[in-house]
This record gives structure tokens, C-alpha cells and sequence, in this order.
């Protein structure tokens, strides 16, 4: 399969969400989750992200639990792409400026100097 550079970028960046999941299936559910998300128009429900990656024929039991029951925190799945951010504002000899507390707390852990406002 081809792919262009930039979803090869985005999967580089995705691929660090298997440290907030326990199970490489939920890993991979909620990849195919935020990819189909990138891809839906309109009003992004579970049942549309489902139909868009293909699966609406198929149960979709899995794909609701894992926002029911499974304890992985929000959070944590956007630390990589801060710190990435956060690096390439370091490479540009960029400002970053944190608007978050959870940008704080990515920065904080990743110990770049941020600015707050």
C-alpha cells in the first residue's frame, strides 16, 4: 500500500497512543476511530465514524465499549503530538504558550520551557 508523507507523519504520531491503551485492539480501534474521523463530513457520531471506515455491517459493540468501559484517559493521547509540537517550536527557536492545563502538564513532563499566558 502507498501512503503519502503526511499520513505517514500522522500514523508516526498515532503509533505513540499504544502506551495510553492496555490492549493493542483497542489501540488499533481507536486508530481506525480518528482516522475515520479525518475522513467523515458533517456531524461525527460513532455511527458515522463506524460507516466510514467500512465496519456498519459488522457489530459495533467493541467500538462503543471502548469509549464505555475501557480506562485509558483523554489526556494522555495528546502528549505526543504537544511534544511535537513543542520540539519543532524548540528547532525553530519558537515561543510555545500554553493555554491548557493540560498543555502544562504535557510541557511540564516533557520539561521544555513554554510561556503562559
Amino acid at each position: 500500500m502507498t501512503t503519502t508523507p503526511l499520513l505517514e507523519q500522522l500514523l508516526v504520531l498515532l503509533s505513540n497512543w499504544q502506551r495510553v491503551f492496555r490492549q493493542e485492539r483497542s489501540f488499533q480501534r481507536a486508530l481506525r476511530l480518528a482516522l475515520a474521523h479525518i475522513l467523515t463530513p458533517g456531524q461525527r457520531l460513532l455511527s458515522r465514524l463506524i460507516a466510514t471506515s467500512g465496519r456498519q455491517d459488522r457489530d459495533w459493540t467493541a467500538d462503543y465499549k471502548l469509549f464505555n468501559r475501557s480506562p485509558w484517559q483523554v489526556d494522555p493521547l495528546f502528549f505526543p503530538m504537544v511534544e511535537r509540537c513543542v520540539e519543532h517550536c524548540k528547532e525553530q527557536r519558537s515561543k510555545a504558550v500554553n493555554t491548557s492545563p493540560m498543555l502544562a502538564a504535557c510541557v511540564t513532563r516533557c520539561r521544555h520551557p513554554i510561556m503562559s499566558i
